[in-house]
């Protein structure tokens, strides 16, 4: 409704202002004269008169709609504020009298503490959510002890929080919401984030131990330059994430991952299980690769740019639109490595084919 007003409201001031241009030009061009006011003025003139006065009213009107704003931006920043000191008080009761930490599954203390905090979260910004969430971290509410959980945080909107440097060991966010959070240089250390959404979230140059990450939703997610160790990422749909300069280290697991057009520009994945996965489109540009821990023909690889790709120093294999780039290997490396590679490639489709690396 606003928009429609704003629109009409512009259209009117056009309007307006393209008569008086229209006056303006026939007057001129017709040399009209204003003397049925009394005073030898031209329209011209009688602008002057008005410009000044428009000119004020106009910066008043500017100057109160973004006081009006800005008025309106500390009410909800006061709200938000609010809100959160409730939360914290409610929660600190249920802690301290209702012994929550000591609740069983199902118990009602538990249920009221999960509806209280899924819905405060969705009334907070990014930073008043990492503080919440904090909270909830400190107070051994949200750590994985024996596959259990205080508060189940399934569902919870952890949008666009502001978890930039924050350090989480053990802690169960599976199926809760994180898209486009901020989770720069985080340390997570073997949290759950099962079926959770990071959706264009950013992990830049994050830690992951032992995170697990199956059957997530990363899309357009931002790993780049980050730490995998021991990170399983089973299932996971990773459509066009950034992985590029990823270190994956001790077994990190992509079996079943969909990395249709990932970019996987200079990735450490020497020690990556990629059974199964699919690189419909992805770029494998400088990747390394132990193809002794993968099985080709479990992959699919249509449109694969594999330009400079490091298989072992072995041999490229390429698909129908990949581009293949052949560096130059060590006679003893083919020699070491030829037989193992050769067993995997006569399980190759007939669309594969492999060029061999020679001096």
């Amino acid at each position: 409704m606003r928009v429609k007003q704003f629109g009409k409201r512009l259209i009117g001031t056009a309007t307006v202002c393209l008569a008086i241009l229209v006056l303006i030009f026939t007057e001129y061009r017709l040399n009209w004269t204003w003397n049925w006011t009394g005073f030898d003025k031209t329209l011209w003139d009688w602008m002057q008169l008005l410009i000044i006065p428009a000119a004020l009213s106009l910066s008043a009107t500017w100057f109160n709609r973004s006081e009006h704003k800005h008025d309106q931006k500390i009410a909800l920043d006061n709200q938000r504020a609010t809100i959160l000191k409730d939360y914290l008080a409610k929660m600190s009761e249920l802690l301290l009298e209702k012994d929550l930490r000591t609740s069983k599954d199902g118990d009602e203390v538990r249920k009221l503490a999960r509806a209280w905090t899924l819905t405060t979260l969705r009334e907070l910004d990014g930073d008043r959510k990492r503080s919440l969430l904090q909270f909830l971290n400190e107070s051994d509410l949200i750590r994985n002890k024996g596959g259990e959980t205080i508060i189940d945080m399934h569902g919870a909107d952890l949008s666009k929080a502001n978890l930039h440097h924050v350090y989480l060991r053990n802690v169960d966010l599976s199926g809760a919401d994180l898209c486009n959070a901020n989770l720069f240089s985080a340390k997570l250390d073997q949290t759950n984030f099962c079926g959770a959404c990071l959706c264009r979230a950013n992990l830049r140059l994050a830690e992951l131990t032992r995170t697990d990450l199956s059957e997530t939703h990363v899309d357009e997610a931002n790993f780049s330059d980050t730490e995998m160790t021991a990170a399983n990422l089973k299932d996971a749909h990773a459509y066009r994430a950034n992985f590029s300069n990823a270190l994956m280290d001790c077994q990190v697991i992509l079996d079943g991952a969909n990395l249709s057009e990932a970019n996987l520009t200079g990735a450490y994945l020497l020690d990556t299980d990629l059974t199964g996965a699919t690189l419909d489109g992805a770029n494998l540009c400088r990747a390394s690769v132990d193809s002794d821990k993968i099985e080709l023909d479990e992959l699919t690889l249509f449109g694969v740019n594999l330009n400079g790709i490091d298989i072992n120093d072995v041999t490229r294999v390429n698909t129908i639109g990949t581009t293949p780039h052949l560096n130059k290997a060590k006679s003893n490396n083919i020699i070491r490595n030829s037989q193992k590679f050769m067993k995997q490639l006569s399980k190759l489709p007939h669309e594969l084919f492999v060029k061999k690396v020679r001096h």
